[in-house]
């Protein structure tokens, strides 16, 4: 079954059920996440404190143990912007309003039971059927910007990203700064910001400040936005374009080899032969390739992937079809260019129009 993965957010939008609940006004800030990391490890932030745990899955069943939390009193609190909670003007939920919320929040968590994951809404069950419900937090990555037509490609090294919160809240990076605004997507594709503000560093590199400077006018003229796969697109100006791709994130996860070459014509993994990929937190990646270990290097930026000089030990396969398998997964690797991902599939481009097909595995 799906499974939450690794280095994914959630926003809790329903308490026991019912995300109105007066006791826990989850309709003001700040909002309460929980995020799935590596090794095991989850955390998130509970109203007034962070907190960290481990947390294990057997089937539909899940549970949060060794807890780790900030014990701050709070009388008020509203995040900076930093936090990518907040902006100007937001309702905030006052001290013993929050220190209850937060207790009973994580009182759930270690209480749960089960779960269920249905596209980006995650169901953990607690207690007597009680029930935590989350939605995903998608990061969007600027890929181009400018004319339709001839739409120019975002610098090396400034990335920008996008974010919508929750009620009319949308944060991000804009290469240098981060930023945060009012409003986000409405209803029939239209969209607007306002009040946006950002902080006040000044870039290293004059293009990526002036590159910067341009995305968030770009986001004070925006009018409408439309989904093509995974891409984002928002219009604004006259003609003019922000092109955004969802990047999952891919450190701290495990994939393993389904299929390659090209789409309408797809080699399966040989029958009893694994080929296995882990991105690790380091920018390292590695695994099995069906017969020898692999590793190397690889490099993110925006919905690009390139892999560095990759190691192999020198084992001889006995099966001849093994190590060509082998021969052609490396070189495949050696030249991807970007990747893809939807549910539960990975897919890396590599050469003209071919593709690695992985499977997600628990790592």
């Amino acid at each position: 079954m799906s499974w939450p993965r690794p280095r994914t957010h959630w926003r809790l939008i329903a308490f026991d059920g019912d995300p109105n609940a007066p006791a826990f006004a989850l309709n003001s800030r700040p909002p309460l996440t929980l995020e799935f990391l590596s090794n095991g490890e989850a955390g998130g932030y509970a109203g007034c404190n962070g907190f960290n745990t481990h947390y294990a899955i057997d089937d539909d069943r899940i549970s949060f143990d060794v807890w780790f939390q900030t014990y701050v009193a709070c009388v008020t609190n509203l995040p900076p912007i930093l936090r990518g909670t907040a902006t100007p003007g937001d309702a905030v939920t006052t001290g013993p309003d929050i220190m209850a919320r937060e207790q009973a929040y994580l009182d759930a968590l270690r209480a749960a039971t089960r779960y269920t994951l249905d596209g980006d809404r995650l169901t953990i069950v607690y207690g007597e059927g009680q029930t935590l419900v989350y939605t995903r937090v998608r990061e969007w990555v600027l890929v181009a910007y400018g004319a339709a037509d001839d739409p120019a490609p975002v610098i090396e090294g400034g990335q920008i990203t996008l974010e919508f919160g929750s009620y009319e809240h949308a944060t991000g990076s804009g290469g240098c700064n981060r930023y945060g605004a009012r409003g986000g997507r409405g209803r029939n594709g239209a969209i607007g910001f306002r009040e946006i503000v950002s902080t006040e560093m000044a870039c290293a590199d004059a293009d990526v400040m002036a590159q910067e400077t341009a995305y968030l006018a770009a986001l004070e003229s925006a009018t409408a936005y439309s989904y093509s796969g995974d891409r984002l697109v928002i219009d604004y100006g006259e003609g003019q374009q922000l092109v955004f791709a969802y990047v999952f994130p891919l450190p701290g996860t495990r994939w393993q080899l389904v299929s390659y070459g090209a789409p309408d014509d797809r080699i399966s993994v040989i029958k009893d032969s694994t080929i296995v990929l882990e991105f690790g937190e380091d920018g390292r990646a590695g695994g099995s390739s069906g017969c020898n270990r692999y590793g190397g290097s690889y490099i993110l930026q925006g919905a690009t992937i390139t892999f560095g000089e990759l190691f192999s030990t020198r084992m001889a396969c006995a099966d001849s079809a093994v190590m060509a398998q082998e021969q052609a997964y490396l070189a495949a690797l050696r030249a991807a260019t970007g990747y893809t991902y939807t549910g539960d599939w990975l897919t890396i481009h590599y050469g003209e129009g071919q593709q690695l097909v992985f499977w997600a595995q628990v790592s």
